[in-house]
């Protein structure tokens, strides 16, 4: 095609170049020669050509002339060629198809934007030529719906229309054109108009079909969507957004379920296509700022989003609304964190109590602040407080690493050391290379198998910080327990056994050197263990004078004490 393209141009200069050289014989000879001597031309272009040989035969050239400049001249004269309007029609049109075709070359090649720029130089030419001028167009329209600049597309079918009123491929691309945009009722109606010509066309029956099933899409989405449906409603948008790809409005539909659905981060990125398309989408910039608001506990994106709405549309209400509440949960919350940096821990736990307040669906800042809470009553060393806390913040976020390790702790203060050894494998399952969670694992797994053993300090109902005086002071009072008047007669075996673990923990506590190796979790019974009266083998009376004064012994009494059937004495 080029080829046949260069040589049909190469004609018309020709033709144009001979008519110039008749001009030239006219001037150099009489006006009644002009067709009789058609040699005199060539024979005088063939003296003319042989003069610039022979400069010396006409030195004047040298001083007062260029001859180069004159044959500049002439050549310049030559190469500026007078078509004909009929001649330069003809070249348009020839160059027109020539780019019409390497356009449909690079259309088969997915190369769409250079396809619609050498299409778009051929409609330039204006070739006059009908049936070429609607392919030129549809063409650079199907290219258009193929790069997803539909308007454009549709523009160009439009103008093919309005050139040949029953250009059925111009009905079908712009009844396309209309579904990607998501506007139904002019897609039938272009549909309708292409079926008028062409009732039996393919093509036509499979875009109609094609309408009929998206727009069933689209009538139970909504129906779904009024039913608080949101996430079933989402799977049918997502189909009809599969056939209406350029409908900015049905993006923002979509979006917006996805956000009642609580699937945030879809919606963030679903509202995110429509403002690359439209910055100033209010619509969408509220749906991404709320889908932002919801999945984090970081406020600054958000507050941002919904700026940028209210200066798109200053009177977007929910705009407004998101953004006040933002801004009051920032304020309440670091007031909050505020108050637990400087010990106020009760009013730290009162203001995360109002923020929570402030929107109970925000699910991770709800379960941040629970954390909170159980961090300020931490603080306070109110251990099932924070764990009950802690709990509440787990059930909203389960693998929250700040409310597992806090959960921990608690336990471990608790003596639940089974439930925090849990706890610690959970966090070091998450992170296997945290190096701190695996000390903690270690030492609440130490902590169980000491709590395996004899609790002294819970035999002794004191604190394992407790010093001697505290511990015997402990010890009496729970030795007075078991005094056998004290006890019903059936009980009095119970209580001899409860005083020698009484005995046990004393000895073990009050001795510095057993106390450190009690509490690094050795054995004490390994080691050597205790004799049957609890102090090494020593009587129980002895025990009990050793601690409560007066004579003891058994049968008869010393000091006017007498014995009991126990077997051991109280004072």
């Amino acid at each position: 095609m080029l080829r046949s393209l260069v040589g049909s141009e190469m004609c018309i200069r020709d033709r144009y170049q001979r008519r110039v050289r008749g001009g030239i014989q006219g001037t150099m000879s009489n006006p009644g020669d002009d067709a009789q001597n058609p040699m005199d031309l060539d024979q005088m272009e063939t003296d003319s050509d042989d003069e610039p040989g022979a400069p010396e035969e006409h030195p004047a050239h040298k001083m007062d002339e260029a001859p180069e400049e004159e044959e500049e001249e002439e050549e310049e004269e030559e190469e500026e060629p007078q078509l004909t309007p009929e001649e330069l029609k003809q070249l348009n049109l020839e160059k027109a198809r020539g780019l019409k075709e390497s356009g449909n070359a690079l259309y088969k090649s997915s190369k769409y934007d250079a396809a619609i720029d050498h299409y778009s130089d051929a409609i330039a030419l204006e070739p006059e030529e009908p049936e070429l001028l609607l392919s030129l167009l549809g063409n650079r329209a199907a290219c258009y719906i193929m790069i997803e600049k539909f308007n454009k597309g549709l523009a160009d079918c439009e103008k093919a229309i309005s050139i040949s009123p029953k250009y059925v491929k111009g009905f079908l691309r712009a009844g396309k054109c209309h579904i990607r945009m998501g506007d139904f009722a002019a897609a039938l109606e272009a549909f309708n108009q292409a079926r008028v010509y062409e009732p039996t066309n393919a093509q036509v029956k499979a875009e109609m079909s094609t309408l009929k099933t998206v727009q069933e899409y689209h009538t139970r989405a909504v129906a779904l969507t009024e039913q608080s449906k949101f996430g079933q409603a989402a799977s049918l948008l997502d189909k009809v957004i599969k056939e209406c790809s350029g409908s900015l409005p049905l993006k923002v539909l979509r979006a917006r379920t996805l956000l009642h659905a609580k699937r945030y981060p879809e919606a963030a990125s679903a509202a995110l296509a429509v403002i690359r398309s439209n910055s100033q989408n209010a619509d969408a910039l509220v749906i991404r700022g709320e889908a932002l608001y919801y999945s984090s506990t970081d406020m600054d994106q958000p507050v941002k989003h919904f700026r940028q709405a209210l200066q798109s549309d200053p009177d977007n209400k929910h705009a407004k609304i998101m953004y006040k509440r933002v801004k009051e949960i920032e304020r309440i919350k670091g007031e909050g964190n505020a108050a637990f940096k400087a010990g106020k821990c009760a009013v730290a736990v009162e203001l995360y109590q109002q923020a929570m307040e402030v929107d109970p669906d925000h699910t991770l800042m709800v379960a941040t602040l629970w954390s909170n809470m159980a961090a300020a009553h931490m603080k306070q060393r109110k251990w099932t407080e924070a764990l009950e806390e802690c709990d509440k913040s787990l059930e909203l976020l389960p693998d929250s690493h700040k409310a597992l390790l806090r959960r921990a702790q608690c336990r471990s203060e608790l003596e639940m050391y089974q439930e925090a050894v849990h706890d610690y494998e959970t966090l070091t399952n998450m992170d296997d290379n945290n190096r701190e969670w695996q000390k903690l694992l270690r030492n609440a797994k130490h902590e169980l198998k000491k709590s395996l053993r004899k609790n002294y300090y819970k035999i002794l109902g004191v604190d394992k910080h407790a010093d001697d005086n505290a511990i015997k002071k402990a010890f009496k009072r729970a030795a007075i327990k078991c005094h056998p008047d004290k006890v019903p007669p059936d009980e009095r075996e119970e209580a001899e056994k409860k005083f020698k673990d009484l005995n046990e923990a004393h000895e073990i506590l009050t001795d510095s050197k057993k106390r450190q190796r009690y509490d690094s979790g050795a054995d004490m019974e390994d080691e050597g263990g205790f004799g049957g009266g609890g102090f090494h083998g020593q009587d129980m009376d002895d025990v009990v004078r050793m601690f409560f004064g007066g004579g003891g012994g058994r049968g008869g009494g010393r000091g006017g004490q007498r014995g009991n059937a126990s077997g051991f004495h109280f004072g």
